[in-house]
């Protein structure tokens, strides 16, 4: 009897283990930039952003975000959305008269919100197919201390060799493109190949020459 109550709970066990989908997150930091990564569900996003000035402090933070969809909606023709936004921390622009570097309450320099970065891809994926079907997103600077420049975006399902790759460079600080390739072969994400969609860009500062390049990466 207790060898087929375990046999039992094994059965039950195993399938929640096995549907469970993979998540962590890793960073990277180096003098004046920091580079992270999440895993979710089979979709890989990665962030980075590097400053002009290889000794300040900067990070950057990915979110989940459902906005106008949920993550990982699938919508009534199959196909699935997945979006996300990264924040941009940048040291605070405060400029006490002391001349003295703001710090936090636990003595660290502070930081403040330079811009966010928002990127949703819609695509299918049918056996070694994929119909990467519209990729959308944008940067929003958190003040008016802060603008955008050199935008540039690609979308793609291609390897050095092979496949199929865009590149645009929105005029404004929103983009929506739909690739219209129909079903294209699908191509795993590694060193010489991928699919889905980059976008880079760098928040400038009014009245200053400091500049941080943001990147953002998702593999699907």
């Amino acid at each position: 009897m207790k060898k087929l109550v375990s046999i039992l709970l094994a059965v039950l066990v195993v399938p929640l283990v096995i549907s469970t989908p993979t998540s962590y997150a890793k960073s990277n930091v180096d003098e004046g930039s920091v580079t992270v990564q999440s895993i979710d569900g089979g979709a890989t996003i990665e962030a980075s952003i590097k400053s002009s000035d290889p000794n300040e402090s900067v990070q950057a933070v990915i979110e989940e975000e459902p906005n106008n969809y949920s993550l990982n909606r699938t919508s009534d023709n199959g196909y699935i959305t997945k979006s996300y936004k990264v924040t941009y921390y940048v040291p605070s622009s405060e400029q006490p008269s002391s001349g003295i570097t703001p710090q936090s309450s636990q003595g660290g320099s502070k930081s403040e919100v330079g811009a966010t970065a928002r990127i949703t891809v819609t695509y299918d994926k049918k056996g070694d197919l994929i119909d990467l079907q519209t990729v959308s997103g944008g940067w929003t600077p958190e003040s008016s201390l802060y603008y955008i420049t050199d935008r540039e975006v690609i979308y793609r399902a291609d390897s050095i060799t092979a496949g199929k790759t865009v590149k645009k460079n929105p005029s404004s600080n929103t983009f929506n493109y739909s690739p219209n390739w129909g079903y294209v072969q699908y191509y795993p994400s590694t060193a010489y190949s991928g699919t889905g969609a980059d976008s880079w860009a760098t928040i400038r500062v009014n009245g200053m020459t400091a500049y941080y390049n943001i990147e953002v990466h998702v593999r699907i």
